[in-house]
């Protein structure tokens, strides 16, 4: 992680460089000996740090007014002020305005480390937190592809649509796909599929097409398997259709 400390009195800076230097999971420190010179260095590198350190009273830019600048910029940074015993109630109030936390002059050197521990397992949840955020996206958008490619096949061929075949093509488990399916558009699969292609069998029995161009234009193996699915969905044989409308 990349930390920034920002103190004006070069001996606590130089302490507290000294002391993080060797925390695991810090790989970067810069220093900075006041706002003004903190934000010229994050503004020239176009980086912010994980974590900023910051004194609260400097000379010119102060550790409330970096903390500001930073604020409206990155909510992912850290900030962490250095007050003295007077300063309390300006760390109070940086910290209602999202500080993660304090420490008093003179530095206590175990409470300014489980502070920055502390600090750092935050700042890897939310990585991992956005990491499945990510993660949970790419699924949405992946599975409105897949769903806006099976409502596509089934209107241009609803013959040639299978779970097996989907399945395959996509990479996932036919039960995903009708889980899928169900819970995006409230339908089974296999009853909408099937709605589909009793729709296109009595446009195409409309139209006057035989019976082998029918089985083969919904993949049905043979026009008596076809007869009788047709007769269980619409209460009449094709033949009866047929008869009906005097085709």
């Amino acid at each position: 992680m990349y930390l920034m400390i920002v103190e004006d009195e070069k001996f606590i800076r130089d302490g507290i460089l000294y002391l993080l230097s060797e925390v695991p999971g810090i790989t970067e420190i810069d220093t900075a000996c006041d706002g003004e010179d903190a934000w010229s260095m994050i503004t020239d590198s176009r980086r912010f740090p994980d974590i900023v350190l910051t004194d609260i009273r400097m000379p010119g830019m102060d550790g409330l007014e970096l903390s500001h600048k930073i604020r409206e910029h990155s909510a992912a940074s850290k900030i962490i002020f250095i007050s003295g015993y007077e300063d309390f109630a300006y760390a109070k109030k940086a910290i209602s305005l999202g500080a993660s936390g304090y420490v008093t002059k003179p530095v206590a050197q175990d409470e300014l480390l489980e502070l920055i521990n502390r600090v750092m397992i935050q700042i890897r949840k939310e990585e991992q937190f956005d990491r499945q955020q990510e993660i949970s996206c790419f699924h949405e958008k992946q599975s409105d592809a897949l769903l806006g490619d099976i409502l596509s096949q089934i209107r241009d061929n609803p013959g040639g649509v299978s779970l097996k075949a989907l399945s395959e093509s996509w990479g996932v488990s036919p039960s995903y796909i009708s889980i899928l399916f169900k819970d995006k558009t409230g339908h089974n699969f296999k009853d909408y599929l099937l709605d589909c292609r009793m729709k296109r069998a009595k446009e195409l029995l409309a139209a006057g097409s035989q019976a082998a161009e029918i089985c083969e234009n919904l993949g049905y193996s043979d026009y008596d398997y076809f007869s009788k699915s047709y007769k269980k969905y619409y209460g009449e044989s094709p033949a009866e259709y047929r008869k009906r409308i005097h085709l």
